[in-house]
């Protein structure tokens, strides 16, 4: 069907499915969604007339609802990055954008929800996104100071807060500021991320955590002039999936996977 679909319109170079619905981005840059239209999660708009977000049975444009039609196509933003989990779907722009349409399982969903929830939403418009991953219930992205961020339901210890309180919107996990994310992944009802500790000096730290600093870390070692990574480096897997202890009590936080 994605392959027609292009011949005819526009050519698609990645796609991710999710529970019920699917997403694609094209060459141009433009994003598509198909399938399960429940909760808005394909971004297309709702029929006032029937009350409900219908389901979509080809792919169809969702980006025209970000971009200012007044604005030249050649001068627009386009889509880099997308995923989709069981009720929502995210786009990541390549100015850092971020758009949600859906609304979160664990969100009670209210009568007047599908107009505003069926259309992208600005995630976050304060935090320049550069990567991201969704779950079932729950997301987690990355932005250019290299900070983690959550958001969604955290009752299994999903989100590695160590609270176990959910998130509606974007929140920091402090656990992984002084580590260099490698990558990271969402499943249902867990996370995973691999990332990098490593020892760094009080100069360093300033450097590397600066805001809008995009220095690599490579860049870092031995104030900059050398392209050795920093000393005592370490590869950790993290998954946030909770640790039953002796006692019983479960620990939200991420646990390290070696053995």
């Amino acid at each position: 069907m994605v392959s027609n679909f292009a011949q005819a319109h526009d050519k698609i170079s990645s796609v991710k499915c999710g529970p019920g619905h699917s997403l694609a981005i094209s060459e141009r840059g433009r994003a598509y969604s198909w399938g399960e239209g429940f909760r808005g999660k394909l971004g297309l708009g709702y029929s006032a007339s029937a009350g409900i977000c219908p389901n979509q049975h080809f792919p169809k444009q969702m980006t025209k609802n970000i971009y200012d039609d007044e604005q030249p196509e050649e001068e627009r933003d386009v889509i880099t990055h997308a995923d989709c989990g069981q009720s929502i779907s995210l786009m990541l722009k390549n100015n850092g954008e971020l758009h949600i349409s859906g609304k979160l399982e664990l969100l009670h969903l209210r009568h007047n929800d599908f107009k505003k929830f069926s259309k992208p939403n600005r995630v976050n418009e304060k935090v320049h996104i550069t990567n991201l991953a969704v779950g079932t219930d729950h997301y987690l992205m990355q932005d250019e100071k290299k900070l983690l961020w959550v958001c969604g339901e955290n009752l299994q210890g999903t989100l590695g807060t160590n609270d176990g309180k959910n998130r509606v919107v974007p929140a920091q996990n402090a656990f992984f500021d002084k580590k260099r994310i490698v990558d990271f992944a969402c499943g249902n009802g867990f996370s995973i991320v691999i990332a990098e500790t490593f020892e760094m000096s009080e100069e360093q730290e300033k450097l590397y955590f600066k805001s809008g600093q995009k220095t690599s870390i490579s860049d870092l070692g031995n104030n900059g002039r050398t392209s050795v990574p920093l000393v005592a480096s370490k590869m950790h897997i993290q998954t946030s999936k909770p640790q039953i202890s002796q006692q019983g009590d479960e620990k939200h936080v991420p646990q390290d996977l070696r053995r």
